[in-house]
């Protein structure tokens, strides 16, 4: 999340994340281009989780690695920001935070 949409959204971004508010919804909902597309938010997370590591992430997922950097692209297309970028995979994981604390409640 940019420092801005903090600002924007008036708290810090810890508070964001795990409180219920317009920030949160608004990051969860900016992976819902994902939805249609369950094996791109699967990279994402399991490439996250595999601390960025690419060539590990596409062991896991038992792909190449070059489908990898296709998925990138294509999260990139869909949602906006890219996930090889630091700004674009900062506020994909901040996304999959907030999606998490919805996703919760809904349960």
């Amino acid at each position: 999340m940019p420092w801005t949409m903090a600002r924007r959204f008036g708290g810090e971004e810890s508070h964001s994340l795990t409180r219920p508010g317009p920030a949160r919804e608004h990051l969860g909902a900016a992976l819902d281009p994902l939805d249609d597309n369950p094996e791109l938010l699967e990279t994402l997370r399991v490439h996250i989780s595999n601390n960025l590591n690419r060539q590990l992430t596409a062991r896991v997922l038992y792909v190449h690695a070059n489908t990898i950097d296709y998925r990138f692209k294509r999260i990139g297309q869909l949602i906006g920001f890219d996930p090889g970028q630091v700004k674009g995979l900062w506020y994909l994981r901040s996304a999959l935070v907030a999606r998490s604390y919805q996703r919760d409640r809904r349960a």
